[in-house]
């Protein structure tokens, strides 16, 4: 109750998962759909290198594996071709 304590907007109301995905700062999809997202930050914001965490909160270990399956088989050779950088 005493200003400048307390819970903070985003603790009050988490964003959604759509709200995260429009802000860009949670890659969710198919492997096109994550490389769409990642070439509109690259346009939007100048970024070169993406940190991806992939096992989050409960997300089961395989799930993730084959998240960073599909991403290292799809989703990096078409960044580095939207890139200009040969593989």
């Amino acid at each position: 109750t005493t200003p400048g304590y307390g819970l903070s907007p985003t603790e009050e109301r988490p964003p959604t998962l759509d709200e995260r995905v429009e802000a860009g700062t949670v890659l969710v999809g198919s492997p096109a759909t994550v490389t769409e997202q990642i070439d509109a930050l690259r346009e939007r914001l100048g970024v070169g290198v993406v940190s991806m965490h992939v096992q989050v909160g409960n997300i089961a270990h395989d799930v993730a594996m084959r998240s960073i399956e599909l991403t290292g088989e799809y989703v990096r050779p078409r960044l580095a071709h939207s890139a200009g950088i040969t593989t």
